[in-house]
């Protein structure tokens, strides 16, 4: 009598393992799709550009003092961002803008203040993304004002100015809440201050999470950006433990290597010698050292803006620096090989490439009088950095649409480069009216 009951019953449970076996395909199939979509941050933005001038660089009462203009933020936002150009940047293939905001404004406003600056902030970022263009709306904290300058602001958690930066990365994060998440991201500090490693101070990864922690708590559904210390460079991301941070965090990294090379005519700096290198070429090869070399001692020599102590130094600086840059490897190598780490840090950590984002890569060209790389070089090195990120997987944020390393032909009011947007992989659109 077992047997034939379990004869009857054979079909059935044939029958039943069957749909229990297909249903856990079905469960396997979206825990595999839920795990992939899990590795995308919700932030779609690929290809970017930053440098605006608008929030970047606020007008300043006194610097040291940390005091600004009634209207700081000038030009305005529709001021800048001329007629047509937010369409250039959208049919030239970029598809976010990285919206560089100098809280110093904001730190130092009273409370109706800040009401009327966020709201200047939210109009800029409405008005982007309007115009088709993703935004990551990035706190970009300068030393030009001391008391409101990064290293300022990371002195201590319990310092009064780290806690009204806490409060403007909440301002922040509401604002940003506001907007569909696939649109717009939150980069919660620019570029986080040497050295690599803080002794004697809280470690920024503590603070970080610190920052992170509160953004996440007011835009629960955004991805928000990080990135390691000493300004921002791959050294400082390879110190972060990028499992401590949830899935819909992207990590960033700011690549200017060589910096002799990006950097070269750069004159608002201590390293007074980068004035004086230009052109040098790129990629370095060894043959061209000893001539670079004699043209660089030759025209630090005739400085006249040095005094002779300060002659001798700048050129022991550079000197070491030059001989380095022709004996180090150079090329699309040494790129792919620094971004490599990053790539190995992120396996490590389960980041998958799609949260990695180089949100800062540019060249010193020719502007403002100034001598910096020769075209040809500069759009070599642009296009490798930019080749190896997509190659890697990584997002990208050039630098920058204005200014010194700008990617216009002139700086606020000139065309896009058709070489630069040639070197970034992207088109030259037709020209709107301004």
């Amino acid at each position: 009598r077992a047997r034939n009951i379990m004869r009857r019953l054979r079909p059935c449970l044939a029958g039943a393992l069957t749909l229990i076996g297909t249903a856990c395909c079905s469960m396997i199939v979206l825990l595999v799709a839920s795990a992939a979509e899990a590795d995308e941050p919700a932030f779609g933005g690929r290809r970017g550009i930053g440098g605006i001038k608008t929030f970047a660089f606020p007008l300043s009462l006194d610097d040291k003092m940390g005091t600004f203009n009634g209207n700081p933020y000038r030009p305005g936002w529709s001021e800048e961002m001329l007629s047509g150009r937010l369409l250039e940047l959208r049919q030239a293939g970029f598809d976010f803008i990285r919206l560089n905001i100098d809280p110093g404004p904001l730190l130092a406003a009273d409370p109706t203040g800040l009401d009327r600056l966020i709201s200047e902030i939210d109009f800029a970022l409405t008005s982007t993304l309007a115009a088709g263009l993703k935004v990551v709306l990035d706190i970009h904290p300068s030393d030009g004002h001391p008391a409101w300058g990064a290293e300022k602001i990371t002195s201590g958690t319990s310092q009064p100015v780290f806690q009204r930066y806490l409060g403007i990365v909440r301002r922040a994060a509401r604002l940003v809440d506001g907007f569909d998440p696939r649109l717009a991201a939150l980069e919660l500090f620019n570029e986080p201050p040497s050295p690599c490693q803080w002794p004697g101070n809280l470690s920024w990864p503590e603070q970080l999470k610190i920052l992170h922690r509160e953004a996440r708590r007011l835009a629960p559904r955004h991805t928000l950006i990080v990135a390691g210390a000493c300004y921002a460079k791959i050294d400082g991301l390879l110190l972060l433990d990028g499992a401590s941070f949830d899935a819909n965090t992207m990590f960033t990294v700011h690549y200017y290597e060589p910096h002799i090379f990006t950097h070269q005519g750069y004159w608002a700096s201590s390293d007074k010698y980068l004035q004086y290198i230009a052109p040098l070429p790129y990629p370095a090869l060894p043959g061209m050292g000893t001539a670079t070399l004699a043209r660089v001692k030759s025209a630090l020599s005739r400085a006249t803006d040095l005094t002779a102590g300060e002659r001798s130094l700048e050129w022991s600086k550079a000197r070491r620096k030059l001989e380095d840059y022709f004996a180090e490897p150079s090329g699309i190598q040494a790129v792919e090989a620094r971004f490599a780490e990053i790539n190995a840090w992120a396996s490590r950590h389960g980041v998958a490439p799609a949260r990695i984002v180089v949100g800062e890569f540019g060249v010193m060209k020719d502007i403002y009088d100034k001598t910096g790389a020769r075209p040809a070089d500069r759009m070599a090195w642009l296009a490798d950095v930019r080749a190896t990120a997509e190659k890697f997987g990584f997002a990208w944020s050039a630098w920058a649409l204005t200014n010194t390393m700008g990617i216009v032909t002139r700086d606020l009011d000139g065309p896009l480069d058709p070489d630069v947007l040639s070197a970034l992989g992207l088109v030259t659109p037709k020209p709107s009216p301004r």
